[in-house]
């Protein structure tokens, strides 16, 4: 009886210790796919507005040109900081008519504009040509590149010929905005 038992007992040794072997020594399989949902990018393009490196953070921010109206582009600055106007441009995709002049300015709503409020020089375009409006650093007329939380930087123009003094101008404005 005392064989048997030993027997029984060796065969079930020999059985958890097989099994435990063949748990941990075999090799972890790899599984390779890409989870779209965790913000991985195929390519260069990044489709974050908000960008934080080594809590230094950046906003990037894109209008397409509203018509009819003398304030055809506006930008939001961060709502939840002051900021840095890094760089702010506007691009008019179609000549106009008759001669335009620009002014970039400052304003806490989109959309009106104030020539005492203005953060780059005016820019003059003539007749036929499309406006490319472009600063950086805002070194210019000695204002400050500094806005506070939710500031706008509005693109106006004033010299279109159309009913109203309302703008024909359609485009894009961009601006880049580094959280203080």
């Amino acid at each position: 009886m005392e064989l048997k038992h030993i027997l029984v007992s060796l065969g079930i040794s020999v059985l958890v210790v097989a099994l435990g072997l063949s748990l941990f020594t075999s090799e972890p399989s790899i599984v390779e796919r890409v989870i779209e949902r965790i913000g991985a990018s195929p390519g260069p393009d990044r489709f974050n507005s908000r960008e934080c490196i080594n809590e230094v953070c950046t906003n990037y921010v894109r209008s397409q040109m509203v018509l009819a109206t003398t304030t055809p582009c506006a930008l939001r600055g961060p709502l939840n900081a002051s900021s840095t106007i890094i760089k702010v441009t506007g691009q008019t995709l179609v000549g106009t008519t008759t001669a335009t002049i620009w002014d970039v300015a400052t304003s806490t709503t989109a959309f009106a504009t104030s020539t005492t409020a203005r953060i780059a020089e005016r820019k003059s375009v003539v007749s036929g040509d499309q406006a490319y409006v472009e600063n950086w650093a805002f070194s210019g007329i000695g204002s400050t590149s500094v806005i506070g939380p939710g500031v706008y930087v509005v693109f106006g123009e004033a010299g279109v010929a159309v009913p109203a003094g309302r703008s024909e101008i359609s485009g894009f404005c961009t601006g880049v905005f580094q959280e203080l």
